[in-house]
């Protein structure tokens, strides 16, 4: 009877027993290969396994059913859950500019070079505004600029796939120098550089400075007196008035001892003309009495010589009769 009693208990506990065993070992191996999911996203699965709840970042194998005998009991099992995840690394731009040099002359000039990276393109910008860098520029270089007049900041900023980047470099401008100033020399009417002088243009300096145009004279030949004129014939009143005489008429004597006008006239006067211009004394013959006498065409301009001349010829007389 005790011997039937414990196998009875034995079968008993044999019944109850091992159906706990197994049912403790597959919640055990379910807790070791579970995986914990944030509890702010959906669970994986609905709690019959029959629907699966996809999250983006994971993937959710499908569930499994395993029956086990005897006694008859089902459990499910779902596998861990896989997860996936991808990260893009993303490097931000960059981008340097250096002018050189950083301080020039008036009207000078400068070059800027720039490098850049993890760009796709760069704009240059200038404050104050300057044509030479206002546009799209390769993402590393280097670029001449030239007759700078202001002290300038040129930019440039470039883009790429992880944002933008902006650097700038300044080229300081010096003051412009004073202006050459000149001023004309009146002792020797040439321009000279003067710092206090009226021209700021030697051009302008030098069609000023002109020696005055001499004081000129013409004679008036109404009145027969100088006159002061740009255009007149002479640059002296002494010569002027010497030349400015009214027109003398001139006279000479002519053969027959008459006075006449003539532009080259040994005579300015008439009278005086007359009392030179007087037929010298001749003298001629007379043959019937054999005197001398004055007359203005006799042969003989000296009396003597005609009274040598003038002789009753001598009479011959013929004796052999």
């Amino acid at each position: 009877m005790i011997k039937l009693f414990n196998y009875m208990k034995y079968m008993k506990i044999k019944r109850y027993l091992l159906p706990g065993i197994i049912l403790a070992g597959i919640l055990l191996f379910s807790l070791v290969n579970s995986t914990f999911v944030d509890a702010s996203h959906p669970p994986c699965h609905d709690p019959s396994c029959t629907t699966t709840t996809t999250h983006p970042l994971c993937h959710y194998p499908p569930c499994t059913t395993t029956t086990t005998q005897p006694p008859s009991t089902t459990t499910t099992t779902c596998p861990p859950t896989t997860t996936t995840t991808t990260t893009t690394i993303c490097h931000s731009p960059s981008v340097n500019i250096a002018a050189t040099p950083i301080s020039i002359p008036y009207n000078g000039s400068a070059v800027l070079h720039w490098t850049s990276s993890n760009t796709n393109y760069c704009t240059a910008s200038a404050s104050p505004y300057n044509y030479q860098w206002n546009s799209n520029v390769s993402l590393n270089g280097d670029k001449n600029i030239n007759n700078l007049t202001k002290t300038t900041a040129f930019s440039i900023t470039c883009t790429g796939n992880c944002g933008t980047a902006t650097d700038s470099a300044t080229v300081y401008v010096q003051s412009p120098p004073p202006p050459t100033r000149y001023s004309c020399n009146t002792s020797t009417w040439q321009c000279i550089i003067d710092s206090s002088g009226a021209y700021t243009s030697l051009s302008t300096c030098q069609a000023n400075c002109q020696a005055p145009a001499p004081t000129r004279y013409s004679c008036n030949t109404n009145t027969w007196q100088c006159y002061e004129t740009t255009s007149g014939a002479y640059t002296s009143l002494n010569t002027c008035e010497t030349n400015c005489q009214a027109p003398v008429t001139r006279y000479t004597c002519n053969t027959n001892y008459q006075c006449v006008v003539a532009s080259n006239g040994q005579y300015t006067s008439l009278s005086t003309c007359q009392n030179n211009c007087i037929a010298p004394t001749r003298y001629s013959c007379n043959t019937n009495t054999w005197q001398c006498y004055q007359t203005t065409s006799g042969a003989y301009i000296s009396l003597s010589t005609c009274e040598a001349n003038c002789q009753a010829p001598s009479e011959n007389f013929d004796f052999s009769l």
